[in-house]
């Protein structure tokens, strides 16, 4: 035993209470709610935060669940991405997220408000986190406040509302340290079931909602921030009695409540462990992919000067530097502001004897090394000890736990100026001559362009931290104002940078297809499969000159009218290539290749719809031989309609055996983009067809679901029927109420060979590790049950 714990507990001997907490956490917990709802009031009268992936990813994939699921299927296969893809390959579906299943209730048009208000809920959620955590923390109700706003109304936190779901992933990292801190207190209370049932609830959520290595990085830092409340209240007990000594029975009961979690994440591990197995992504992310989006040093700046590298999407003279050129030229997090009067207080945390601000600022400083990615070796080696974590990108996503504990010390930092009767000025003094040297200096050390950013972000930290040493100096004068005064500093401090983060938008602009997508639905087609549709990007170039954007919502409309991946998919529009994480990289690499062959490479995937640049709108068309003019959404942009794309189902009677090398170096030669030949890959037992060019017959898509397919084909001779829908070993056929091969044809897509005559070809899917989850998560389920019974029966003993 070490000499700073204290002494065993005698056998039998129940140890006593801690000291209390503060109880009155109402208070500052019903002043979050209302500074929250003042910063995001907008969406108290009905407009929505509907841009990048809130309108790219989010919205459209949360309609597609959705609709499937009022419609009688399950959403095992998304047909609306590519040439289709697994949902189960990609978590962030969460269909088994608790919260979104309230989609379900909601009518059709208020989708995207209630993807507004889902995000709005996470927020508070993760705020009152943290609210919770300080006052674990025996932190006062200022100090709380501060903790929770601090966490809410961070720039980081902000900018993840746009960023895929993290902020709803996010908002269970506090929670999943409170969880583990209750557990520990429940335990020596003598309470295993109530222990393990406080530890396994918030990680199972955090696992649910999809976002897999953000809940993974919440079980870790909750773990290291129980180790750190453990020790510091080991200390604070032993004046009243014997602190909490691990057993192994307290292990057990962590251990089974992690297992708990565990299990019921099974049912969005297991199912995209076994997708993930079929790709070459098994063996982990190249580290080049797996570190874009890695935190650039010069952003540090931007912790302590909101905005210093600009406004991305509006003049962002930073991204030269800081954004990722390889994707949008943006960072993942738009701002990573975390507040000068945050980091200011966190300093104060800091002195003679405050080991847990210690323990903490070093968590803290070691997240930072990973959040830099490339840009040190440290993440390359953590990647690599840490197995889960190779198959995670963007090291930008660390920066969540770097809230976390910024916001966990500005609290301890406050609870302890609150308790001294000086004030520490040197160190304050340091920090604010620190910040004012950057606003001073900012015209010398940065371009002109960007300097004027530097300068007024600075100035902003300034001040802030100025009025927290103002507040401080008035706490003496007026304790009980403590609250209200660092409420308003935090606020003033953080939430400017909120509102400049989300423009708030009607929410007429997701109910209503844009015209493009409503002339594509309008026009008549010969299948029942959704049409596919393709987006230059290139379009963006012609667009901008000609349609000039003032603020962001006019950017975001912009980009909605000319169809932007993936937004046509909330229409029932497929999308290609499409934007998503389960794509499968052979469409990828067709799409890849096929950029130079144009019409062509549209042609051989059946799309038939595409919106491309048009540099002068009144100039004669020159594009009429491949494609058909329909409209022109926006000056600069015209929707087309492919001509003689192939059909989604038709039989070929020559087919060849080829490597994929050789496959998708004769995928555009005109025999196969004609459908005269199939190209087959080898090592499936495939079959080649020695027969001259041409079709074996016709075929008819006469049913599109989203797990089944059927067709009607006759032909004149044997052949191969290939059928333009994503391959995947879930998927498989039957000829005839007979069992058929299915072999991965043109690199992506499916064949079935048939001899001739007329046939009814149907396709099922069945997703791979999908009975193995349910199977799992089923027990958790038990498991959560007799746990809920044993808590129940702790509670009355």
């Amino acid at each position: 035993m070490s000499a700073d714990e204290p002494p065993a507990p005698p056998q039998g001997h129940v140890a006593p209470p801690l000291p209390p907490r503060d109880p009155a956490w109402t208070r500052p917990g019903l002043w979050l709610v209302v500074l929250l709802s003042l910063a995001y009031a907008p969406m108290f009268w009905g407009q929505i935060i509907f841009f990048r992936d809130p309108a790219h990813w989010n919205f459209p994939a949360r309609a597609f669940v959705r609709t499937a699921l009022l419609s009688g299927q399950f959403p095992h296969w998304n047909p609306y991405s590519g040439l289709g893809l697994p949902v189960w390959g990609n978590p962030l579906y969460a269909v088994f997220y608790p919260p979104n299943w309230t989609l379900l209730w909601v009518p059709e048009g208020w989708v995207a408000q209630a993807l507004t208000w889902q995000s709005f809920g996470h927020t508070l959620w993760g705020g009152f986190g943290m609210l919770w955590l300080a006052r674990q923390f025996r932190c006062g109700k200022a100090a709380q406040l501060v903790a929770g706003l601090g966490w809410a109304l961070s720039g980081y936190t902000s900018s993840m509302w746009s960023a895929g779901l993290l902020v709803i992933a996010g908002a269970w990292v506090p929670w999943v340290a409170v969880g583990t801190l209750a557990s520990l207190s429940s335990l020596r209370a003598r309470r295993p079931f109530t222990g393990a049932l406080k530890l396994a609830t918030p990680v199972a959520l955090a696992f649910l909602a999809g976002e897999l290595f953000v809940a993974l990085m919440a079980v870790g830092s909750g773990a290291l921030t129980a180790w750190v409340w453990h020790r510091h209240t080991a200390r604070a007990a032993q004046a009243e009695g014997p602190g909490l000594h691990l057993t192994r029975a307290h292990l057990f009961a962590l251990g089974g409540g992690l297992g708990l979690a565990l299990l019921v994440g099974a049912i969005m591990i297991a199912p995209a462990r076994a997708v993930l197995a079929q790709t070459p992504r098994a063996q982990g992310v190249a580290r080049a992919e797996a570190e874009r989006y890695s935190f650039h040093p010069i952003r540090l700046i931007e912790f302590v000067a909101p905005e210093a590298m600009g406004i991305p999407a509006v003049d962002y003279p930073g991204g030269r530097y800081a954004g990722e050129a390889a994707i949008d030229g943006a960072p993942l997090a738009f701002n990573a502001y975390l507040g000068a009067s945050l980091f200011c207080l966190a300093l104060l945390a800091f002195g003679r004897g405050r080991k847990e601000a210690l323990w903490l600022g070093g968590f803290w400083v070691f997240t930072l090394f990973l959040c830099l990615g490339r840009y040190t070796p440290v993440h390359a080696v953590w990647r690599s000890v840490m197995l889960p974590f190779a198959y995670m990108r963007y090291p930008e996503k660390y920066v969540v736990l770097l809230v976390a504990w910024v916001c966990l010390l500005a609290a301890l930092g406050l609870e302890r100026v609150r308790r001294m009767d000086g004030l520490p000025w040197k160190r304050g003094l340091a920090f604010l001559a620190l910040v004012l040297g950057l606003a001073v200096t900012a015209p010398a050390l940065f371009p002109p362009g960007w300097a004027p950013f530097v300068r007024k972000g600075a100035a902003h930290g300034a001040l802030a931290i100025a009025l927290v040493f103002a507040a401080l100096w008035f706490k003496r004068r007026r304790p009980r104002w403590l609250p209200a005064l660092f409420a308003g500093v935090v606020f003033m401090d953080l939430a400017p940078t909120a509102w400049e983060l989300q423009p708030f938008e009607a929410a007429h602009v997701a109910s209503r297809p844009p015209a493009a997508a409503q002339a594509i639905l309008n026009d008549p087609r010969d299948h029942p499969a959704p049409p596919r549709f393709y987006h230059s990007r290139k379009t963006v170039d012609t667009v901008l000159p000609l349609v000039p954007a003032f603020t962001r919502q006019d950017s975001e409309r912009r980009w909605l009218e000319i169809l932007t991946p993936n937004f046509p998919a909330a229409f029932g529009i497929t999308v290609v290539p499409g934007y998503d994480a389960a794509t499968s990289n052979r469409v990828d690499q067709i799409w890849e290749e096929g950029l130079g062959f144009g019409a062509t490479s549209l042609r051989l995937l059946g799309v038939e719809y595409t919106i491309l640049p048009v540099r002068d709108p009144r100039a004669p068309d020159k594009r009429a031989s491949h494609y058909e003019a329909l409209m022109d959404p926006l000056p600069g942009a015209r929707l087309y309609k492919v001509r003689n794309t192939l059909p989604r189902v038709y039989p070929v009677a020559r087919a060849t055996v080829s490597s994929d090398k050789d496959v998708l170096f004769r995928m555009f030669t005109p025999e196969v983009a004609d459908g005269h030949l199939a190209l087959l890959a080898e090592g499936q037992g495939a079959q080649a067809l020695d027969a001259p060019l041409g079709r074996a017959g016709t075929c008819q898509l006469t049913r599109y679901e989203l797990s089944r397919i059927e067709a009607r084909c006759t032909l004149d001779r044997q052949g191969l029927i290939v059928v333009l829908e994503g391959y995947d070993p879930g998927w498989t056929a039957t000829l005839d109420g007979k069992a058929a091969p299915l072999w991965r044809t043109n690199h992506a897509m499916r064949g079935v060979p048939a001899p001739a005559g007329t046939h009814h070809l149907v396709m099922t899917y069945q997703p791979p590790g999908v009975r193995l989850a349910a199977l799992l998560a089923g027990l958790g389920v038990l498991g959560f049950v007799a746990v809920i019974v044993g808590a129940r029966r702790e509670r009355h003993t």
